[in-house]
């Protein structure tokens, strides 16, 4: 299902739910108003406890690919 239910998508400017998008690959977490903020915090420790080293080149290799 998902490229072809993306290109859909974009073509059309359909909306998903949030079941969809995660289905095919948009969205990584779906999560509770309640939850949000512990998970995000989860999230953002974990992205701070990582490698600075690959962070950096993460960042790099985004940045030039979007420009």
């Amino acid at each position: 299902m998902g490229l072809p239910k993306a290109m859909e998508m974009l073509y059309t400017g359909d909306a998903l739910s949030a079941a969809e998008a995660k289905e095919i690959g948009m969205l990584n977490h779906m999560v509770s108003r309640e939850s949000l903020e512990a998970v995000s915090m989860a999230m953002v420790t974990s992205i701070l406890n990582g490698s600075p080293i690959a962070m950096r080149l993460q960042t790099y290799i985004l940045c030039g690919y979007f420009h």
